[in-house]
């Protein structure tokens, strides 16, 4: 798909530039929606808009050396969706979001911290 990390940078700055360059970031509480763990991600974007990223997570099952995780697999990045914060109230008052229940907290704490470069 991008043949290059200048393509693929190219592409962020064009279709997630909130998420390139955002100039507040706060980060919600993880939930699974439609089975799949979320991330969301609030965004104070250049332009003064606020944004959230629902960063989907996936558990990387084989190592980068191609062997099975002993640990069950790090928590990568799967997919992101920009979308208007009041989309996301919306779901929750869809019921389509389930927040992750106090009992598997720990499971997933700190699986979802992203560093900045």
């Amino acid at each position: 798909m991008f043949q290059t990390p200048r393509q693929f940078i190219s592409m962020i700055r064009q279709n997630y530039a909130a998420v390139y360059r955002p100039r507040a970031i706060t980060f919600l509480p993880p939930s699974i929606v439609h089975n799949v763990p979320v991330q969301p991600v609030r965004l104070l974007a250049s332009d003064g808009k606020v944004i959230v990223a629902l960063y989907s997570m996936q558990r990387e099952e084989i190592s980068m050396q191609g062997e099975k995780a002993a640990d069950g697999g790090k928590w990568r990045i799967n997919g992101c969706q920009l979308v208007p914060l009041n989309a996301v109230y919306a779901v929750i008052q869809a019921e389509h979001y389930d927040p992750i229940p106090d009992s598997l907290q720990a499971r997933f704490s700190g699986a979802f911290l992203f560093a900045r470069g």
